[in-house]
């Protein structure tokens, strides 16, 4: 008897799961996909995921992240308490930094690349405010405008996981103010889109005039000439 429990303990000590690893097969371990875009004096936390499918992150236990490392080394400050790196005040414009690591057997690798606000002042994540058009015209707000420094841009009314409404490239000139879109793709496009007038940024509140963004409850109807305000619905740098 007293043997037998022994063995029924071994066995259960054995089939306790190591929490250093993915509770499905084939999961892989992740900290994002994309090359992030920070400022100098942003923090990037470096929690890692394990994922199986699109859209499924299982976050793992912080003490699971091990090895980190950086090239080139110097432009991200590593805090191994908080799990979190900082884009050193210093950091050279564009310099990106790649980032490895382990989540329990298998790799992590990510990037990180520095962007100041004055090589794209467009960047960020924002949300419209209101909009004053002729004619009394009231459009459906747009909750998701995505700017990035690689002057890509996307449209999302009503955000859900990786969905966007519509994207493509952008132009700004912040001399003249003068900004363009050129739509590449799309989910739900409304066909009398105008995306050329002007644009400013001032602190968190941008500022779109004279175009027309579209609105998904108008579709084919004539474009207006709207002014657009959003706020930054991301945290600033």
């Amino acid at each position: 008897m007293f043997e037998a429990l022994i063995f029924a303990g071994s066995l259960a000590l054995a089939q306790t799961p190591d929490e250093c690893a993915p509770r499905v097969d084939n999961a892989v371990a992740i900290w994002w996909f994309q090359p992030l875009e920070r400022a100098p004096g942003a923090t990037v936390s470096l929690e890692a995921y394990w994922t199986d499918r699109p859209h499924s992150f299982e976050r793992a236990p912080r003490h699971c992240v091990t090895d980190i490392a950086f090239s080139p080394e110097g432009i991200l400050q590593f805090d191994a308490e908080a799990l979190t790196v900082r884009v050193a005040d210093d950091a050279p414009a564009s310099a990106l930094v790649t980032i490895t690591g382990r989540l329990g057997d298998q790799p992590l690798e990510a990037q990180i690349r520095v962007v100041t606000p004055e090589q794209a002042p467009l960047r960020g994540t924002w949300r419209q405010t209101g909009a004053t058009c002729p004619d009394g015209v009231v459009p459906t707000p747009i909750n998701e405008l995505v700017f990035d420094a690689a002057q890509r841009f996307s449209v999302t009314w009503i955000p859900f996981e990786s969905y966007r409404d519509y994207w493509g490239t952008y132009r700004f000139d912040a001399a003249d103010k003068s900004f363009s879109a050129e739509v590449e793709g799309d989910n739900q496009r409304p066909a009398n889109l105008d995306l050329s007038g002007t644009a400013s940024v001032s602190g968190n509140e941008l500022i779109l005039e004279d175009l027309w963004l579209g609105d998904p409850s108008q579709m084919v109807a004539a474009a207006s000439r709207c002014t657009y305000r959003f706020v930054r619905a991301d945290a600033p740098d």
